[in-house]
């Protein structure tokens, strides 16, 4: 006979993995890493603003994932659970009377895979969309009213343009860190 399953608590030190959208500048990753070197129980922290994604330890009993992924949140980034990396902690494993053992056993549920985003639901996949569609339409009404083609194709450039102009504006101003 099986015990009963003990009541789930969260992990100690567990290595998770996030893909943060939008944060894919050298800037971001250091306002993430500031963040993250505030919560208590985060180490080994790596990041990468090519890949755009957050590798750390955790302790779950100083710091909630849910505290990580708020704060993630409130910096302006939305952070999302690499696939694998959903706790097993989090579901009640209790086998029904019947059921296999330890060894062989199944759970009765599945783990899908949590944060693999397609490319275009990155904020800015929907940027390269969007362009790419007013960019088709400047094409089009080019062919079938000409004179006004250009003001298509300047309003997919000024759109597609927009967020690298803001970086580089935010990059070029003085930091005004309130530290």
């Amino acid at each position: 006979m099986s015990k009963p399953a003990a009541p789930s608590t969260p992990h100690e030190d567990e290595t998770l993995t996030y893909f943060v959208d939008g944060m894919d500048c050298a800037s971001c990753v250091q306002k993430v890493e500031k963040m993250v070197g505030t919560l208590p129980g985060a180490g080994e922290v790596k990041t990468s603003f090519t890949r755009q994604t957050l590798h750390l330890h955790l302790d779950e009993t100083q710091t909630p994932r849910a505290t990580l992924e708020s704060n993630l949140r409130a910096l302006g980034y939305r952070p999302s659970l690499q696939a694998g990396q959903e706790s097993h902690a989090r579901h009640d494993h209790a086998h029904a009377p019947g059921a296999a053992d330890a060894h062989g056993h199944t759970h009765g549920h599945t783990h899908e895979p949590i944060g693999a985003n397609p490319w275009y639901t990155t904020s800015i996949g929907k940027l390269v969309l969007l362009t790419g569609s007013l960019l088709a339409t400047a094409w089009l009404i080019g062919l079938i009213a000409p004179p006004f083609a250009e003001y298509g194709y300047s309003l997919a450039t000024l759109i597609g343009v927009a967020p690298f102009a803001r970086k580089a504006w935010v990059g070029a101003r003085p930091c005004h860190s309130p530290n």
